[in-house]
């Protein structure tokens, strides 16, 4: 069986799991094409080392993501095939790409809500001074309601507050809201 076909049903399990797997199946395709055309009966980590390092200018953060697509289609291939390397998660260092983060200060907060409470309409006025002193509080972080169809507030630790719809109006309802006891 061809490193394509292998490649192929590995891409096809892993989407009826429900992974999408866009960019990284053409990658994967890539890399399978590459083994075959090498006449390569199975992954090792220099093959794998050489393919996710090309192109040779690019940033070392996607040959890592390329070598991690590698990964994951060998640890499935090594079930199958004995003589499968698995390339270590370590191989390649790459700088975090992630900015570190900015801590506003007391005053800054404080200014952040005199700010919300000048805009013309009450409601969203009243909703975002609620918002942006609940977080400040708290400590919690807004985590990809623009991405989700509910917004989710969690703290550090993990636990959150699931807000849904993701409506400005609904945590203001949760969070002072006389309906709800308890808040």
């Amino acid at each position: 069986m061809s490193m394509q076909a292998r490649a192929g049903d590995y891409l096809a399990m892993r989407r009826s799991l429900g992974f999408k797997l866009h960019g990284e199946g053409r990658m994967l395709a890539d890399f399978a094409a590459r083994l075959d055309d090498a006449g390569q009966a199975s992954i090792t980590i220099s093959a794998a080392l050489a393919w996710a390092t090309e192109p040779h200018e690019a940033a070392p953060a996607h040959w890592r993501r390329r070598l991690s697509v590698v990964r994951g289609f060998a640890r499935y291939l090594a079930t199958l095939d004995p003589a499968c390397q698995i390339p270590p998660a370590d191989l390649l260092a790459a700088p975090s790409h992630r900015p570190p983060p900015y801590i506003y200060s007391a005053e800054e907060i404080a200014a952040l809500v005199h700010a919300a409470g000048t805009i013309g309409a009450p409601m969203p006025s009243a909703t975002l001074q609620a918002l942006i002193s609940l977080i400040a509080a708290t400590g919690m972080f807004s985590r990809g309601e623009d991405r989700c169809k509910s917004g989710v507030l969690a703290d550090r630790a993990g636990s959150g507050v699931v807000i849904h719809p993701p409506s400005p109006r609904e945590v203001v309802v949760h969070v002072a809201g006389p309906r709800w006891p308890g808040f």
